[in-house]
Order: C-alpha cells, then structure tokens, then sequence
C-alpha cells in the first residue's frame, strides 16, 4: 500500500504545471509509478482529465473540496488552541461551554465515518481519532498546500485497490475514441493483471482488456481476451461453489449456465455488428466447453444462420445437418430441416431441396405442418417450368386427397387449377 507523501507526488506529477517538484521529488513518483500499477493508472486518468496547456477552460471543483480543506485544519488546531481562541473571543462567560469542549475533544475516540456529499455520489470518509482522514478509504485525496498557495490533489479520485482503479479505467472506456487512448487503457489493464492479488476475482481485468480491444477494432485478440475471461470467471464461479460445499451436479450446472450466458451474448453482438466471422468462432467455442447435445445443437443454429449471412450457403447447410443428426427428435432440428430446402435452390440443387421437404414432412408434428411442406415440393416443381407439372401435379394431388381438412387442400386445388390450364390437353388424367 502507498503512503500519503508518494500518493500525493504522484498526483503533483500528473497535474505537472500545476505543482513544484523537486527534481528527486520527480524521479521517487516517476520510479514509484513504474513498479505500483494502481499509481500508473491514477497518474494516466488525471493527466487525461487536465485541459491543455494554455486552455481557458476552467477545472470542475467538487463541494466536498471545502469540507475537507476544514478537516485538515482542524486536524492541526490542537484543543487547547481552541479553548484560547475561545476565551479571547467569548470572554470569561464562556469558560463553562469551553472546558467542556475541551472534554470532549480531548476524550479518547474511536473512528468515525462522515458522509460526504459528491456532486455525483455520496461517499464515506473516514475519520482517525484525531480529526486526520483515512487516505486509503477516502475517495478523494486530501488536499495539500504548497508555499505559492496554490491547492492540489484535491479534485481526483484516488484509487486505493485494484478493483477501484479497474472501476476508473472503465469510466475511461466508455467515454474514449482516440487509438492512444485506448491503448493506454489496454496497457494498464493488462499491468494491472500482472499484479492482481489473489483475494480478488482474476477475470475483471481481462473482461476491461477484452472490450479495449474490441473497441480498438482487433477482433483476433478481443476473441481472445473473451474466452480468457469466460474460462476465468468459470473457474472463480466453480471455486466458489466449492468452497460452499456444493455439490458436483450444482457446481457443473452453475459453470455451464454461465458459460452459456456469456458466449451467447458474445455471438449476439457478433451478429448484430454484422462480425459474422467471430459468431462463428464463437459458436465452435460454445460446442467445445459445452459438449451437451443441447447446447451443441444451440451452437450449430447459431453457427448456420451465420454462414448463411456471411453467403456461405454450403456451409450453412453442413451446419444444420449435423445439428439434425445429433438429435432428429428435437425441436431445433425440425426448425433446421425446414431450412434445408431453400439452402438447397440457393446452390441450384432441385433434387436436395425436394428431399429435405418430404424430410421434413415426415418429421412434422401435425397434418398442417405436413400438408405445408408436402405444397412447397409442389411450388418448387412448379417453378422450374412446364415439363416438371407432372409431379407438381402429383404432390398437389397428394395434398389434397391425404389432408383434406387443411387449409393447404384449398391451396393444392389452386394451383392445380392454375397449371392444367397451362398445360391444356397435356393434364394427367382425373384433372
């Protein structure tokens, strides 16, 4: 943990033009900001949120500015000081009220906590027993008076644990644009990983390296440092259910939940962002730390509508008939084997999409749902022009006679309408 005077050389040397240093005063920050990551990263944010140099725009100061300043004098005016000032100012009459302040002030006291109030947020400082504030715990730096008069380190959040400058560098995220930036972002977070204490959960700082380099436009590595964090905070979830005593079907259940969560929505955001490349990595990566049928078959959905985004038909079509294969019973590879067909007159396979139709047919729940894929192997006969009528025709022929109470026996009638007129004299027999 750093001591106050290195705290506040730190804080002098981000501010720069605003503080005096000494040039061994300069080297002791500089060297100390190179071995403690929690420094670096306080020194980066407030250089960050210094105005240029020679810009008018003057600096935001907090309310809480004045309070603290009151606290450090406070601090310095010994009891018996202010039970002087007290008789001078108040006379003799005052004599009774002042001893007894001074009782009370000179009482051995425990710590105490202050509410401060933050424009954004309410804090609390604590207090030592003799009025000085807890740097460590505070969120403000206490503010410190050089002999030009001038005030600093009193208006930056002071990180006082890794989680808290995790916390700062976040805030930084969300409101960066510029490349530097963000590599000063990525450079600390990645420093702080290296000296992250073990009593902390180790996947925080790779999900802010994760979202830096997703931010930064590096796919490959944001792919990276995403799984990283999902393998660690699997690993901390599985951890802490051991540690309760939980059992081995709650501990798997627990980690599979999570992982599921997490790569779902990575391949949501993929997708949304139209990275159709990353959904697909993101989907393999699902299949492998989560080998389940179930989640398995999650993943190759995922993984087709992907493909088929990306234009990749043929690949799109060996993604859901695997995910057919690993259970035809279920529901996902229904819904996939009605995707098949038109996959399959994308690539100009007439023959493959007939087939994957009365496949799917076959594997209808209900008569409405057989009737409706049974009539798309007549439209797409019917598509490829006059001299495939015939088994056009048939299909309608079977629609009607085999489902006659669905609405696609209305349907079958049209169309047979439609195409004994085209083909006249020709019609099979029994139109």
């Amino acid at each position: 943990m750093c001591d106050e005077e290195i705290r506040h050389l730190v804080i002098e040397l981000a501010l720069g033009y605003m503080g005096e240093l000494t040039n061994a005063q300069r080297a002791l920050a500089e060297s100390h900001c190179q071995e403690c990551p929690i420094c670096r990263a306080q020194h980066e944010i407030i250089h960050g949120m210094l105005p240029p140099r020679g810009s008018t725009t003057p600096l935001r100061v907090p309310s809480v500015l004045l309070a603290n300043v009151r606290a450090r004098i406070e601090a310095r005016v010994s009891p018996r000081t202010k039970l002087i000032i007290a008789l001078r100012c108040f006379g003799p009459l005052t004599a009774v009220a002042a001893l007894t302040a001074l009782l009370i002030l000179t009482y051995p006291r425990a710590e105490m906590s202050v509410a401060t109030s933050h424009p954004e947020t309410t804090h609390l400082t604590s207090y030592r027993s003799d009025g000085s504030p807890h740097l460590d715990k505070g969120p403000l730096a206490a503010p410190r008076v050089h002999k030009n008069g001038q005030l600093s380190a009193s208006v930056v959040h002071c990180p006082s644990s890794p989680r808290s400058a995790i916390e700062l560098l976040q805030k930084r995220l969300d409101i960066s644009t510029s490349h530097a930036d963000l590599q000063r972002i990525l450079d600390q977070a990645n420093s702080l990983r290296e000296t992250w204490p073990s009593s902390e959960p180790r996947d925080i700082p790779l999900k802010l390296a994760a979202q830096c380099y997703e931010k930064m436009g590096e796919m490959n590595k944001a792919y990276e440092a995403q799984l990283a964090y999902i393998d660690s905070s699997a690993r901390r979830i599985a951890g802490q259910l051991r540690a309760r005593g939980a059992g081995a079907n709650r501990i798997e259940e627990a980690v599979a939940n999570t992982v599921f969560f997490d790569l779902e929505q990575c391949i949501q955001q993929a997708m949304h962002r139209r990275d159709y490349l990353t959904a697909t990595r993101y989907c393999d990566a699902l299949a492998v730390r989560l080998p389940d049928t179930q989640h398995v078959q999650y993943a190759l959905s995922r993984l087709a509508e992907a493909y088929g985004a990306m234009g990749d038909t043929r690949a799109s079509i060996v993604a859901y008939r695997r995910l057919i294969q690993l259970q035809p019973e279920s529901d996902l590879a229904y819904v996939a084997q009605n995707s098949l067909p038109m996959l399959h007159l994308n690539t100009g396979d007439l023959q493959a999409a007939v087939a994957s139709s009365i496949r799917a047919a076959e594997m209808a729940p209900n008569d409405t749902e057989r009737a409706s894929s049974y009539l798309r192997v007549a439209q797409y006969y019917r598509a490829h022009g006059a001299e495939f009528y015939p088994l056009a025709l048939r299909y309608c022929r079977k629609v009607r006679d085999d489902f006659p109470n669905t609405q696609g026996a209305a349907l079958a009638e049209t169309l047979v309408e439609h195409m004994t007129s085209d083909l006249g004299a020709f019609a099979p027999a029994g139109y």
